[in-house]
C-alpha cells in the first residue's frame, strides 16, 4: 500500500507519503521502487515542493528506505502503536534534493487528466 496526502496542497505543496508492505515482500526492494515512485508522481506529475514521511524510531526498513531515497532527518515526535506510545523519526525532502537522485526510467501517463481531476490544471 502507499498513501501520498497533499493537506492544502495548492497552498504549500507539500505532501506527505505512507507505506505499507506484506512481511512475505519486506527486503526484496519493493518498498524503495514504491517510494521512488510516488515521489516521482508528486514532485514530476503534481510539482510538489516538499515530501515528509515518517517511522517509529525501530523500524529500521521503512527508515533505511527514506534513508537510501533521499530524505533527510527532520526531527522526532510521537504516536501510539498496539496502544503504547513510540517515537517516530519524521523525515524530509526536498524538490531539490529530489532532482539531483531522481530516476530517469520511470514514466508517468495521464497526468493531464489526473492533474484537472485533483483541481491541480
Amino acid at each position: 500500500m502507499q498513501d501520498l496526502i497533499g493537506d492544502q496542497f495548492g497552498t504549500y505543496g507539500t505532501v506527505a507519503s505512507f507505506s505499507w508492505l506484506s512481511s512475505d515482500m519486506r527486503r526484496q526492494g519493493v518498498g524503495t521502487e514504491m517510494r521512488q515512485a510516488i515521489l516521482h508522481f508528486a514532485f514530476e506529475g503534481v510539482g510538489a515542493t516538499e515530501a515528509t514521511t515518517e517511522a517509529f524510531l525501530d523500524n529500521s526498513g521503512s527508515n533505511g528506505v527514506s534513508r537510501s531515497v533521499g530524505y533527510e532527518e527532520n526531527g522526532v515526535g510521537w504516536a501510539t502503536r498496539r496502544g503504547e506510545p513510540g517515537l517516530m523519526q519524521r523525515w524530509r525532502l526536498t524538490r531539490q534534493d529530489w532532482m539531483r537522485r531522481r530516476r530517469d526510467d520511470i514514466d508517468l501517463h495521464g497526468m493531464a487528466e489526473c492533474r484537472e481531476s485533483l483541481g491541480l490544471s
